[in-house]
């Protein structure tokens, strides 16, 4: 899914507090010398992106690689605090595609994930991850309330109870 962050990239660059999260050990070509900040900000995703051997490669990724000392092809990076530009190594951690997206900040009317208005009620409903990656697995009703905050609250105690068994 992700493509593999060379071995010369990981030992060029190193985590410190600048802008991107890396800076460069190495001088490369005639503008990165050892010291400056690794990477920029591609203003169209959010993203820092760091060029290298006429490739582009995710500054978060390649933080996380380095402070875990693994690379995960098949897994996303997680931004604990939502923030696309933080890539500092306590603020990354790898995740699958569905809890990246639970992670995301909801947006809308309903603040509450999993609740949806319908006719003037809420409802609450979710769906189980399946075990299978690329598939999903069966949504779970929890009825209609007054108020999100109930539909919520009933969505949290069957997801407890759903795992509990």
């Amino acid at each position: 899914m992700f493509k593999l962050i060379p071995e010369e990239l990981l030992s060029a660059v190193e985590i410190a507090d600048t802008p991107s999260g890396l800076r460069w050990l190495v001088k490369l070509g005639t503008r990165a010398k050892p010291g400056d900040t690794a990477g920029y900000l591609d203003k169209k995703h959010g993203y820092w992106i760091i060029r290298f051997n006429k490739s582009g490669y995710r500054v978060h990724r390649v933080v996380c690689c380095l402070a875990t000392g693994e690379q995960h092809l098949d897994l996303e990076v997680a931004h604990g605090d939502s923030d696309k530009k933080n890539n500092r190594p306590e603020n990354l951690r790898w995740a699958t595609r569905s809890s990246n997206e639970m992670d995301k900040p909801v947006r809308g009317k309903i603040p509450f994930r999993n609740v949806f208005s319908q006719k003037g009620r809420y409802v609450g409903m979710w769906r189980v991850p399946s075990p299978v990656p690329g598939l999903s697995g069966p949504k779970r009703y929890c009825g209609r309330h007054d108020t999100p905050e109930e539909a919520f609250n009933a969505v949290e105690e069957d997801k407890f109870r759903y795992y509990k068994e």
